[in-house]
């Protein structure tokens, strides 16, 4: 299990089979990562090819940044609690589809 620390909290990643309990979110669908917030741990499908494995490592670790920070407080403020999940969810997928670009375009932005 490898370990990291996020604003001072340590969190562990463990990869497991894709049928392992550990890949079942919190609504009950099979999923290919989890974040357990409870025990600051993020189980990742070890069957992954690297592309995948990396997305999907990049969303966990967004749910991690955001309990470690006490972001989660901040955005059910700003969303209906029927909305929650949803919102989490779609912030985790907006990192990592867009934060590459992002960084990659400040980098050439910095430096003309």
């Amino acid at each position: 299990m490898s370990k990291f620390v996020i604003n001072g909290q340590c969190w562990r990643l463990k990869y497991v089979s894709s049928h392992d309990r550990h890949l079942v979110d919190r609504t009950g669908v099979p999923t290919l990562g989890t974040t357990d917030p409870r025990f600051h741990r993020l189980y990742l499908c070890k069957e992954l090819d690297y592309y995948t494995r990396k997305r999907v490592l990049m969303h966990e670790l967004s749910h991690c940044v955001m309990i470690s920070y006490g972001l989660i407080e901040k955005l059910h403020i700003y969303v209906r609690p029927e909305y929650w999940f949803e919102a989490e969810e779609d912030l985790c997928n907006f990192i990592v589809d867009y934060s590459e670009e992002i960084q990659h375009i400040t980098s050439q932005l910095m430096y003309n």
